[in-house]
């Protein structure tokens, strides 16, 4: 058995590190690709240097949330109420800080390729007919500094991006949409290899 699982190991080993025919290295993602998650900044200057939401990352130069947008998440988180089944007391989301309610303050803290979400498991996808979703979800955490330190508060705001053929259940993955996706995540981690950075 440990010879298989050596060899197992040398082919996954040969896989990642094989050459294309132009001496181009084959890059390719693996299992430790589905999450990316990012350093917490530990002070202001690192703070300054994480993606802010407000940036314009998409390819026509919008921002990844509007102004407006947040605002409206904004509005909506602050009427949310909630009744602890214990003690039966009202709890609610505070923005304790003003800072959390502008964009600027909300860094991307992590991103998830997920090909089957909410899972692959036959139950959610047949049994309770919901079908699959192929998704990206951006994770964005409020970092505020104070003169040169700065903290990330312990929330999260979840941007879902869902690349599907249909908008009613059972849901079907656009799995040619959501593989340009990839292949885009392949050409940066392809850029960083190229650079030094594993």
């Amino acid at each position: 058995m440990r010879h298989v699982a050596v060899c197992l190991l040398a082919l996954t080993s040969m896989a990642y590190s094989s050459v294309g025919k132009a001496g181009e290295e084959i890059v390719t993602l693996d299992t430790t690709d589905v999450s990316f998650l990012f350093p917490v900044p530990s002070d202001a200057e690192e703070a300054r240097k994480c993606i802010s939401i407000t940036e314009p990352l998409t390819e026509d130069g919008t921002p990844l949330v509007s102004r407006e947008v947040f605002a409206q998440i904004v509005a909506h988180a602050k009427a949310i109420r909630v009744n602890d089944p214990a003690s039966g007391e009202e709890t609610r989301i505070e923005f304790h800080d003003r800072r959390l309610e502008d964009p600027q303050s909300w860094k991307v803290a992590g991103i998830r390729i997920d090909p089957s979400a909410p899972g692959c498991s036959s139950k959610i996808r047949i049994d309770q007919n919901f079908g699959s979703k192929a998704q990206i979800r951006i994770v964005a955490q409020p970092v505020l500094s104070s003169g040169e330190s700065a903290r990330a508060l312990d929330f999260t705001l979840h941007l879902v991006f869902d690349y599907v053929k249909n908008g009613d259940r059972p849901f079907e993955a656009d799995e040619i949409r959501f593989q340009e996706e990839v292949d885009a995540l392949v050409a940066i981690k392809r850029k960083l290899k190229q650079d030094g950075v594993e």
